[in-house]
């Protein structure tokens, strides 16, 4: 399971790494392989060290009580948007709360991170769900 995960982190980084090659357009001199090391300092050890054990968390909710079907699809992506959005969300406040809200009280840039990092841990998530459905017979991707 654990061996399924890293595979579905590294997938997605890959997947990221790629929008972001063809969805930024350096400006001020900075290359795209300086935003992409940025990028990496970032994401890399929120998808490592935190969305692996939220992901595993929440397959051993789903073993511990025998959720299966529909249910379980739905409660694991549940769990992963909701844990990825609470992520940006507490790191940002604590670190700079006058990100999420302006001068004239309107939503800023920090909620804009929050949905995309929902975004991005359901990509994890469908990732894994389909590394699981694709390879379920492979000892490195059963429960």
């Amino acid at each position: 399971m654990i061996l399924r995960k890293f595979c579905s982190a590294s997938i997605l980084f890959v997947l990221l790494s790629i929008a972001l090659f063809f969805f930024f357009t350096p400006r001020g001199g900075m290359g795209y392989y300086a935003v992409l090391f940025t990028f990496s300092l970032s994401t890399i050890p929120a998808i490592l060290f935190y969305g692996l054990p939220v992901s595993a968390f929440s397959e051993w909710v789903s073993k511990k009580y025998a959720i299966s079907g529909i249910l379980r699809y739905l409660l694991s992506g549940f769990v992963h948007i909701f844990a990825g959005g609470l992520f940006v969300l507490v790191f940002g406040i604590i670190s700079y709360p006058g990100i999420f809200l302006n001068m004239d009280g309107m939503w800023d840039v920090g909620f804009t991170f929050v949905y995309l990092e929902m975004v991005i841990f359901f990509l994890f998530w469908l990732i894994d769900e389909l590394l699981r459905i694709k390879l379920p017979n492979k000892t490195w991707c059963r429960n």
